[in-house]
């Protein structure tokens, strides 16, 4: 799911910065890496932990199933927006005087992408490619094929 989040944002705040041009290709493999390392570490070390204590405060057990995955959803993106916004601006804005207006910027044009992003193609995506119907077709056709 992280890589559909990076891929996606980091396509988004690049034609936003540069343009529809093959800068941006060379500008994405290259930053690819970086921002790749540092998702995983800030979603595995920071965001993750968080978000599932604040999940478990908000969310009754009782509650629907699509309520308790909206608000987890909406916690993750926020989280991870938060978090990774600061992570790009440091790497890519670390002594500018405007660091917090830079910040408060790619936030607020971010988070609604993000969200919209995770709510309509990443997740939907996740979902359908690790069903259960998919899991039980691809077992049974594993198991014929051993």
């Amino acid at each position: 799911m992280s890589i559909g989040m990076i891929i996606i944002m980091m396509t988004y705040n690049l034609i936003l910065t540069f343009g529809l041009s093959t800068k941006i290709i060379i500008l994405f493999i290259s930053s690819f890496p970086a921002v790749f390392i540092g998702c995983m570490l800030i979603e595995q070390l920071i965001v993750d932990h968080n978000v599932k204590k604040i999940h478990r405060i908000i969310v009754n057990p009782d509650d629907s199933r699509f309520k308790k995955t909206a608000i987890f959803t909406l916690l993750m993106v926020t989280g991870m927006c938060s978090c990774m916004t600061l992570y790009t601006s440091l790497l890519n804005f670390p002594n500018d005087g405007n660091f917090l207006h830079i910040l408060l910027i790619h936030f607020a044009r971010n988070y609604p992408a993000a969200l919209i992003s995770q709510f309509f193609i990443v997740g939907p995506l996740i979902k359908f490619i690790f069903r259960p119907s998919n899991k039980k077709t691809a077992q049974t056709e594993l198991s014929k094929s051993c």
